[in-house]
């Protein structure tokens, strides 16, 4: 199914290796970007999307957004156009937020109140829908073992949630409420959680040991909002928006037994949401959506060095609308941008 394209929206490009300000047609309240990380040129667009609340990468050639009413759109990114779209919940307009597949291949997604949704991708149609804990915020699955593990900024607490049967195994109580939850991409033993608070503190979670979450003995110093695995070597980060700030920061820390930060700059926006894939550029991209203070959107894109302990400005480009979510998926040619009206 192709998308309609009504509104013009100003994409401006402001970093030399990008391309100069170019018109591109889109619309609806909620907008994707195809971004070819070969030249930073935008490849494709798709408009008239409800609004949006996440996207997901599944597979080299197809992404995933669910909007706010609970449509949840397959994305074919050889013909830049909408395959597919169907309901997986209610239109109440609120609600739709963070969403993993797991290793069954099913799509759990963040739905209104406290209900988390899994989504059968072979037939597109929602299998389950179940409650982990009263305010659920944010879900990443293991990489190796039928798992979630979710945050709860309610009760200020990190969960595991089986995948054979839906069922909460345990919870770990933090002392701050959690932002975001990141999993170990290798061996998938290892959980490293963020807290919004003032300190922005970070907890682990070595599955080997206990499930009890332990607080780590470096802080970002400011309210987190994401944490994401990048290297085989323990390497992640960190973003934290800085809303007082002139600019949000990011940081890289390596380590989860003994974490340390490797690294903590500025950069333009006040930083939302990141993604990293190893297979773009020599060592891969750190790509950093923000928010501008005009209320625009702001893409930064830092090339990571061959040791893994440097970043490197590649791109920077501002998008029209608010900031929502972005994802690299495959082998990392295209960077795909989330955005709403």
């Amino acid at each position: 199914m192709k998308n309609g394209r009504s509104a013009l929206m100003i994409i401006a490009v402001l970093s030399t290796a990008c391309h100069q300000v170019t018109e591109y047609q889109g619309g609806g309240s909620s907008n994707l970007y195809i971004i070819d990380t070969g030249d930073f040129g935008i490849k494709g667009t798709v408009g008239d999307l409800s609004g949006g609340g996440t996207v997901v990468a599944n597979g080299p050639d197809e992404v995933l957004v669910i909007g706010t009413d609970g449509v949840l759109h397959r994305i074919d990114l050889q013909t830049f156009s909408v395959d597919t779209s169907f309901s997986i919940g209610g239109s109440s307009g609120t609600g739709y937020g963070d969403a993993s597949i797991a290793t069954n291949g099913n799509l759990y997604c963040l739905g209104p109140g406290s209900q988390v949704i899994e989504v059968d991708l072979g037939s597109n149609t929602v299998e389950d829908n179940f409650s982990p804990g009263p305010k659920p915020g944010s879900l990443a699955a293991n990489p190796v073992e039928g798992r979630l593990y979710f945050t709860d900024s309610e009760e200020n607490t990190i969960g595991e949630i089986l995948t054979s049967t839906n069922t909460t195994s345990f919870v770990s109580t933090t002392y701050y409420p959690p932002a975001d939850v990141m999993v170990e991409p290798t061996g998938g033993r290892h959980l490293v959680a963020v807290c919004s608070n003032s300190l922005g503190s970070i907890y682990f979670i070595w599955l080997d040991l206990s499930t009890s979450a332990r607080l780590a003995q470096i802080e970002a110093l400011d309210p987190c909002s994401s944490v994401i695995p990048m290297t085989s070597d323990s390497l992640y980060a960190i973003c934290c928006p800085r809303w007082g700030s002139p600019s949000g920061k990011i940081l890289l820390v390596r380590g989860y037994e003994v974490p340390q930060e490797l690294l903590s700059r500025s950069v333009e926006g006040h930083p939302v949401e990141m993604c990293f894939n190893g297979q773009s550029g020599e060592s891969g991209y750190l790509s950093v959506l923000g928010r501008t203070d005009s209320g625009g959107t702001v893409l930064s894109v830092f090339a990571l060095d061959f040791y893994h302990a440097d970043l490197e400005q590649v791109c920077s480009m501002e998008l029209d609308g608010i900031p929502i979510d972005l994802a690299s998926p495959g082998d990392g040619r295209y960077i795909v941008v989330l955005t709403s009206d």
